[in-house]
C-alpha cells in the first residue's frame, strides 16, 4: 500500500468515531478515543524533537485533505438506520483538527514523502526574515520563522507547523496579487476620453460584492493590460471571474492606484457576452 493510500485509509478511519466510550476516567477515555480514532491498539508517543521536512510534508498532506481546520468538531450525527436506535445513540461524523491529525501520525512514527510545498515553504523564510529586519513581523510569523530556520522541531511547537501549510497557501497568493499588480502596473493604460463612450472586448478580472454597502466591483481587463472598472449596485449573476464580455459604457474617470496603476472608471455599463 502506497504512502498516500495509508493516509487516506488512516484518515477516513478518524472521520468516524463511536459517540459511547463507557469509561469515565478521563485519561482512559482520551486513550480509547485515540484507539478507537487510529484503530490500533496504542499510539507511540511521539519524540520531543521531529524531523521538520517529514512533519512539514505530513501536515501539507493533511491540509491538501481537508484545508485547514484549527479544532477539533463534531459535524454530522449518522444514526444506524437498520435498528430502531433513538437518535444520539450513533455514529458521529467529526473533523478532526490539522494539529490532533498531524499528532497522530507523527505518533505513528509516519514517514512521509517529500511535499511538493516545501522549497517554496524554504523560500516563505526570506520573505519572513524581509519582514523581521523591517520591524513589520507579527509575534505569529517570527514564531514560524523560528521554527523553519531549524532542522528539527520540538512537541511543543507542533500545532504552528500544522498551520504553516495554510500560512504559505495564503503568501502564494498575495505572492500571485502582487505579480499581477506589479504587470499591470507597469502595462496598464488609461482608456478613452472623460465623458465620452467606450466600447470594447474585455474579460472579467474580478467581481468584489461590499456586502455592507450592498455595492459591486467589477474589474475588467482590455488586450491583457488595461484595467477598466464599473462600481454598480447590479449583480450580473451570468458574469463571473473570466468571463468574456462586450462591453459598452462611459468614461467617468481615470485614476492611478497603488494596485493596478492606472485605472479607466466606467458608468453606465451595458454587458454582453462576447461568444
Amino acid at each position: 500500500m502506497s504512502k498516500a493510500n495509508k493516509l487516506e485509509k488512516t484518515t477516513d478511519q478518524w472521520e468516524l468515531v463511536s459517540e459511547h466510550i463507557h469509561d469515565s476516567d478521563p485519561k482512559v477515555v482520551a486513550k480509547q478515543e485515540r484507539e478507537t480514532v487510529l484503530g490500533i491498539e496504542e499510539v507511540k508517543p511521539a519524540k520531543v524533537e521531529i524531523e521538520k521536512v517529514n512533519a512539514l510534508s505530513i501536515a501539507c498532506e493533511i491540509f491538501d485533505k481537508q484545508g485547514y481546520i484549527k479544532q477539533d468538531d463534531v459535524v454530522q450525527e449518522l444514526q444506524d438506520k437498520s435498528k430502531d436506535v433513538p437518535l444520539g445513540s450513533g455514529v458521529q461524523l467529526s473533523k478532526k483538527a490539522n494539529k490532533s491529525l498531524l499528532l497522530d501520525l507523527l505518533g505513528t512514527q509516519h514517514i512521509s514523502d517529500r511535499h511538493e510545498s516545501i522549497d517554496g515553504i524554504d523560500q516563505m523564510v526570506s520573505y519572513l526574515t524581509f519582514k523581521k529586519l523591517s520591524g513589520e513581523i507579527t509575534e505569529y510569523e517570527n514564531l514560524v520563522s523560528q521554527i523553519l530556520e531549524k532542522d528539527t522541531i520540538h512537541l511543543r511547537d507542533v500545532g504552528v507547523v500544522a498551520s504553516i501549510p495554510l500560512m504559505y497557501s495564503n503568501y502564494q497568493k498575495n505572492e500571485q496579487r502582487k505579480n499581477a499588480y506589479q504587470y499591470h502596473q507597469e502595462h496598464s493604460k488609461h482608456q478613452g476620453m472623460v465623458g465620452e463612450k467606450f466600447y470594447g472586448a474585455v474579460k472579467l478580472m474580478q467581481k468584489y460584492h461590499h456586502v455592507g454597502k450592498d455595492f459591486y466591483i467589477y474589474t475588467f481587463v482590455l488586450d491583457n493590460k488595461h484595467i477598466l472598472k464599473w462600481l454598480t449596485g447590479k449583480n450580473f449573476e451570468e458574469f463571473n471571474k473570466g468571463a468574456k464580455i462586450k462591453l459598452s459604457g462611459v468614461v467617468k474617470a481615470h485614476t492611478t492606484t497603488d494596485y493596478y496603476g492606472n485605472e479607466t472608471v466606467l458608468t453606465r455599463c451595458n454587458l454582453m457576452r462576447d461568444i
